[in-house]
């Protein structure tokens, strides 16, 4: 995530300084893009942590070794 919010903001610094004329209909859709990514992706991850996460060795083998075939008890 901090190589994306480094990215974005060397391409915000651009757009500041020269303007949305030098960028690409692709790179505004792109700019776009990592805008969502950079802002988001710390929120998300923080909901998810405790979902996907074990919190303990046995919740590991029921979680971890459950056949993705069968649905979990």
């Amino acid at each position: 995530m901090v190589y994306w919010r480094e990215k974005f903001k060397e391409l915000e610094e651009l757009i500041k300084t020269e303007g949305y004329d030098v960028l690409a209909p692709e790179d505004l859709i792109d700019h776009s893009r990592m805008r969502r990514f950079v802002y988001d992706t710390a929120s998300i991850l923080r909901l998810v942590k405790d979902v996907l996460r074990p919190r303990d060795f046995d919740e590991f083998v029921k979680y971890g070794f459950a056949d993705p075939g069968k649905p979990t008890a």
